[in-house]
């Protein structure tokens, strides 16, 4: 329960009894407030009751933690610092590029030239298996008649050889 009280110096102070009030003061859900309490960063006490200047504090924590805040006269200047921006930009890129290198040193990644020889075996697989299918159907096809069989036949081949250039069987032998 939200408590104004009346301290010594006669200032009205709200006090926040709970995590739910106290978030909502924040404008966070209670699970995130949750969260922010188990940070080792967080700037008070852990547990209620907080107070306006715990608020005040934890609103500059927060800002503090979005990237750094140009602060004047000790209040949020309402605008983050564009050099810190910059540098913590900089600092993301850089260590995306250095997890990027030591991925690429572990062997984690194919070289281009790999995936090219990989994709020209395919392609010449394929080639094979077009340019042997006429004779593979003459021998299955010769001496047949009834038109739903040699399409029946035909697709099989057919299949087989999209089956094949998609990896899902080995490449027929040419005859």
């Amino acid at each position: 329960m939200k408590h104004k009280g009346i301290d010594m110096g006669m200032r009205v102070s709200t006090k926040y009894s709970n995590q739910r009030e106290f978030a909502g003061s924040l404008s966070v859900s209670r699970k995130t407030l949750v969260l922010w309490l188990r940070r080792a960063d967080w700037p008070i006490r852990k547990r209620a009751p907080w107070n306006e200047k715990d608020r005040t504090r934890v609103e500059e924590w927060r800002h503090w933690r979005q990237g750094g805040a140009n602060y004047v006269n000790g209040g949020h200047a309402g605008q983050l610092n564009p050099e810190r921006r910059a540098k913590l930009r900089l600092l993301v890129a850089r260590r995306r590029r250095l997890d990027l290198q030591r991925r690429i040193q572990a062997g984690k990644f194919i070289s281009r030239a790999e995936v090219e020889k990989g994709r020209v075996q395919r392609i010449l697989a394929v080639k094979g298996s077009l340019l042997c299918l006429g004779e593979r159907l003459t021998r299955k096809l010769n001496g047949l008649d009834d038109g739903v069989s040699i399409k029946s036949i035909v697709d099989a081949e057919v299949r087989q050889l999209l089956r094949t250039f998609a990896g899902q069987a080995p490449v027929p032998e040419e005859v």
